[in-house]
């Protein structure tokens, strides 16, 4: 979500001295920006290779990629494809949901096309996050972000009130993806037209396309984008933050308004909050049910719908939303002191692509990781398992190597294995001989543990206390992912 500290310039009247100086950084930055004869170039990380069409706003125009077009890494989709798998029946509160923020506050619908001419304007980066007062932090659609693997997908919403100056009196019923009603930040349009009326620049601009006024996709359009990605992908699950804005599901029609969207795309194929705590449910359990998709927010007012069952879980289902300075590495993995939530919560970190960030999420097991601007170079992070650039296919036997990665082996080589407890993943040993990759199973591992691999990259990292420094393994897996029988 964003929130603006900026003051409207009509309310000059109170005057401060935090007032004077926000002022003069303004005047400042303004002066800067007309003096200025070599503004810097675009700071877009849009680097996707792709199909593109292009939207204006006036004169500011972006080359945005054209929904589902976007080219992938091969390597990068296989190995996120095989930690999926191993992930099947592990339940969700211990598996990987890539997500990000705002995903649906993007260019590739018309959000934020302005930031790349903007920023030679004005002389000053964008591309920050929640951007333009507009919340826009991403650049390719969400049909992208689900081919390029994520899962947790947040998209803002808000009622039609903000049509409340339309002849025709304002939809309350009615939902559309957008995030912020009016333009939340008066003083950048200001800022906007002094800079380009300084350098005699007719922008040609509107600047309501800076919120939901003039730059919104319906719900249902949004939600049926998603239920064609579903129903091409019949393997996979979604989970949907509806980041609710105030005023949009108060009343109970809104609530029953959403529902009726919902149920209109979606079916029988949610998980509600009638079929039990989802978290820990597992991916294969799901599908078993036929369940796809998996709905959450904050705002109560969900729960009082004029008419059905409810829907959406609220609150949302995580227990920590937070920061890279909130979360302390493995092997500690604490988030804000709580040491407890892996095998019990759901957690959400919050990044600006910090590949550190992902990197020490990844090895403790975070659940949701959103990012903004996410680009499909980037999702090779997310990757904690197999070999820079490995790939595997069938007959081949997986062994971890000494640097904690995984390849592919000569099966007949004789190696130790990885075991684990049967009943808690967090405790890990290697068998008592070391065997071939045929003959390696329970039967060699020390009393109460199971032949295994690990299922996360916190697993993964505590496997590999239990391993003599520089030893490799073989780990029960088979190269698509799937587990054999212990």
């Amino acid at each position: 979500s964003c929130t603006s500290t900026d003051r409207h310039p009509d309310s000059f009247h109170k005057i401060d001295s935090g007032w004077i100086l926000t002022m003069n950084l303004w005047a400042v930055t303004i002066l800067w920006a007309v003096a200025s004869g070599a503004p810097p170039s675009p700071s877009t990380p849009d680097n996707a290779d792709c199909t593109r069409v292009q939207k204006c706003n006036g004169i500011m125009c972006k080359d945005v990629c054209v929904p589902g077009t976007v080219v992938l890494d091969e390597w990068t989709q296989a190995s996120l494809a095989f930690q999926r798998e191993l992930q099947r029946h592990e339940p969700l509160y211990k598996t990987t949901l890539i997500g990000t923020h705002n995903s649906a506050i993007s260019q590739a619908y018309g959000f934020g096309i302005e930031e790349d001419y903007l920023e030679e304007l004005l002389g000053k980066p964008l591309y920050t996050g929640d951007d333009l007062g507009e919340g826009v932090c991403q650049s390719l659609s969400v049909l992208d972000q689900l081919r390029m693997g994520l899962r947790h997908i947040e998209i803002d919403i808000t009622s039609g009130y903000f049509e409340i100056f339309d002849p025709t009196l304002p939809r309350i019923n009615q939902i559309f993806v957008c995030h912020s009603p009016f333009p939340l930040s008066p003083q950048l349009v200001a800022e906007i037209d002094l800079v380009a009326a300084a350098r005699h620049i007719d922008l040609k601009w509107d600047p309501k396309n800076l919120s939901c006024e003039h730059t919104n996709v319906p719900l249902r359009v949004m939600l049926e984008e998603i239920k064609g990605w579903l129903d091409a992908n019949p393997d996979d699950i979604v989970m949907l933050y509806f980041d609710t804005k105030p005023l949009t599901v108060e009343l109970p029609s809104q609530a029953a308004a959403m529902y009726d969207v919902m149920l209109g795309v979606f079916n029988d194929t949610i998980w509600t909050p009638v079929d039990g705590n989802p978290r820990a449910q597992s991916r294969a359990e799901l599908l078993a049910r036929g369940k796809r998709v998996i709905c959450e927010d904050h705002d109560d007012g969900y729960n009082h719908p004029a008419h059905g069952d409810v829907l959406v879980f609220t609150p949302d289902l995580w227990a920590h939303q937070f920061g890279s300075a909130d979360l302390k590495p493995f092997p500690n993995c604490s988030i804000s002191g709580d040491s407890a939530w892996y095998g019990n919560e759901f957690v959400r970190g919050l990044t600006k692509q910090s590949p550190q960030f992902v990197t020490e999420s990844s090895n403790c097991a975070v659940n949701i990781v959103s990012g903004d601007y996410i680009m499909p170079d980037q999702l090779q992070r997310f990757v904690w398992s197999l070999a820079a650039n490995v790939t595997l296919t069938n007959g081949d036997c997986v062994a971890r190597m000494s640097n904690g990665r995984w390849s592919a082996q000569l099966c007949s080589t004789v190696l130790h294995g990885a075991c684990r407890n049967a009943s808690d993943d967090r405790h890990w040993a290697i068998t008592t001989t070391a065997v071939p990759w045929p003959q390696f199973s329970s039967a060699q591992c020390p009393p109460g543990l199971v032949a295994s691999a690990p299922s996360n990259g916190f697993t993964n990292q505590l496997l590999g206390l239990a391993v003599p420094q520089g030893q490799p393994l073989w780990l029960h897996v088979y190269p698509n992912g799937s587990i054999p029988a212990p």
